[in-house]
């Protein structure tokens, strides 16, 4: 289904920002809320194209997760494209943003764990807060941490849970590209964001994807039986099958063009090809090149630009 941007300057309509990995009953109560907010008549979905912000392939390719949230009663489906999905979520939000304000979008809804907070306020105190890496330089503590830190020292606010710090992006984000955005947030339902825990009334994203690739069952409740259905019909993709490929780009390419590849700062090129063992796995060469200085996240996410030879933008 496609709307020209055209059509949407005659509508209001909400953007919503996902992943959709993958879709279930959370994101369902999502697109409802969206709409219920903000009185729209049309909910822009912003989607994650085949890999995500976490540094790893969608459990369902797109048009898979696509035919979910049209299903669903999103309106569109534009894709986040690869360069704005797999980032940290600053430079995440501000592609989101920049592809809402291309089709005219001038509000968006978003789940968070502190629902009442004043987004755009928050925003402007933190405004000298540029979310470069290039600001926090401790060695002994990860980007986030430091950033975290910051923001309790400019606002009094402790925002460190997932949703509430992605909804401060989208809203500094609006303020960056300069777009007047009405924000809707709406309070999260059920279990934390990376909560592993899974029963039959609710489960974070993280623990329906773990279940699935234990091949354990998932109640219904939690995930859609078009879902599952979906999801029944294929093997998902992960980084047990992507490490191979991760492997052989390490072994093979030359370290001035492993240093290319986007983020590969602070010499990790040398890190990633010397702590890669026979043995290892995926997890285990993650376990390896773990320091105090990045994340997780921050590590997948470069493992992917690794196997997808993304290059620093010149």
């Amino acid at each position: 289904m496609f709307v020209g941007s055209s059509t949407l300057k005659m509508m209001h309509a909400v953007g919503l920002i996902a992943e959709f990995n993958p879709l279930h009953s959370g994101h369902q109560f999502a697109l409802q809320k969206a709409r219920q907010l903000s009185g729209a008549d049309a909910v822009v979905v912003v989607m994650s194209g085949n890999f995500v912000q976490r540094g790893e392939p969608a459990i369902l390719d797109k048009w898979q997760r696509t035919q979910l949230a049209l299903d669903a009663g999103a309106d569109v489906v534009v894709e986040l494209p690869v360069t704005s999905s797999v980032q940290a979520a600053d430079q995440f939000a501000e592609g989101a943003i920049d592809l809402l304000r291309g089709l005219n979008v001038h509000a968006l809804a978003f789940g968070s764990e502190q629902a009442d907070l004043d987004y755009l306020q928050l925003a402007k105190d933190l405004a000298d807060i540029s979310g470069s890496q290039n600001q926090f330089r401790q060695y002994n503590q990860t980007f986030a941490t430091q950033l975290n830190e910051a923001i309790v020292q400019q606002t009094g606010q402790a925002l460190t849970a997932p949703n509430t710090m992605l909804g401060l992006a989208y809203a500094r984000a609006t303020l960056a590209k300069d777009w007047p955005m009405a924000l809707y947030p709406f309070a999260r339902q059920g279990r934390d964001h990376d909560d592993p825990e899974l029963d039959a009334h609710s489960a974070s994203a993280s623990a329906i994807r773990h279940a699935l690739r234990q091949q354990q069952p998932v109640p219904e409740e939690v995930l859609p039986a078009a879902t599952q259905a979906m999801i029944e019909r294929l093997m998902p993709l992960n980084w047990t099958t992507l490490f191979p490929l991760l492997r052989y780009r390490l072994q093979t390419t030359p370290l001035s063009q492993l240093r290319a590849i986007y983020t590969m700062s602070e010499g990790l090129e040398y890190r990633l090809v010397q702590q890669l063992r026979p043995g290892h796995d995926f997890d285990a060469f993650l376990e390896a090149i773990k320091s105090k200085r990045y994340t997780y996240a921050r590590l997948r996410r470069l493992a992917l630009y690794t196997v997808l030879n993304l290059t620093q933008m010149r």
